[in-house]
């Protein structure tokens, strides 16, 4: 999918990036997204200081939302989290897409049903808000109902700010296409 290898930007680029937002934007906006790819991935001690940046050049802000996976958070611990709340990272896209062990087991997710449940805690002891990137469709036949029950127990334990389903779609030579094409993915 992605073109370009993974890779956390020098320091340099960031303060550049923010520059010329700077110029764009007034020094009151309140809000920033941190993109590409899953910025959380990164060392709290690296996120820290990106916020530091971002405060240098938008004093205002108080919402620094990003994507994450659950892998990428699992590893912080709570205190951790605390930190990145206190340093305005308080709305982030979780891709959840499941919260069936199976389906998150057959997509690869790098995660299981429980470190989702203890990822989405240790957000809500922060105080950080989060919106759920779910698939629909991602359990196939077999596994749709279990699917959507037992993603709404994880929702439902742990509401996010907003839901967004995306459809399953089979692209052709990947993993999923062949598993539909030997009937193992209905």
């Amino acid at each position: 999918m992605y073109k370009v290898k993974f890779g956390a930007s020098p320091e340099e680029h960031i303060v550049e990036d923010l520059e010329e937002l700077s110029s764009y934007y007034p020094k009151t906006l309140s809000r920033i997204i941190v993109a590409n790819g899953d910025p959380l991935a990164l060392s709290t001690k690296r996120l820290l200081k990106v916020s530091e940046l971002i405060q240098k050049y938008f004093p205002e802000i108080n919402t620094i939302s990003c994507q994450s996976s659950i892998r990428n958070l699992i590893h912080k611990s709570q205190d951790e989290i605390d930190q990145l709340a206190e340093a305005k990272y308080n709305d982030i896209y979780i891709g959840l897409e499941s919260g069936l062990p199976p389906v998150l087991k057959q997509m690869n997710k790098g995660d299981t049903q429980e470190q989702e449940y203890e990822t989405l805690k240790k957000l809500k002891n922060a105080g950080i808000r989060y919106i759920a990137l779910l698939m629909g469709g991602v359990g196939g036949y077999d596994y749709s109902n279990e699917h959507v029950i037992e993603t709404a127990k994880l929702l439902n334990t742990y509401p996010p700010k907003m839901v967004s389903i995306i459809t399953t779609g089979i692209v052709s030579g990947t993993k999923l296409d062949e598993m539909a094409k030997n009937g193992e993915f209905k």
